[in-house]
């Protein structure tokens, strides 16, 4: 299973939080709670297209990474 975990672009914050699958293509933020579908993702932050927010720079460091 390929978990990220990302800061959330929804609020702002020092430590990563927002934790996304891309096999379930589900996402959740445990700092404030944001939850929902890689479709709900790209609507809220804007996004056309599913590829659009795996490249965006947010969300390229996988769990553990610095």
């Amino acid at each position: 299973m390929s978990l990220r975990k990302v800061c959330c672009p929804f609020h702002e914050e020092k430590t990563p939080s927002f934790c996304f699958s891309e096999n379930q293509e589900k996402y959740y933020c445990f700092g404030c709670g944001a939850e929902g579908t890689m479709f709900d993702l790209c609507m809220k932050l804007g996004l056309e297209k599913y590829d659009e927010v795996r490249t965006q720079s947010v969300f390229i460091k996988k769990e553990g990474e610095s």
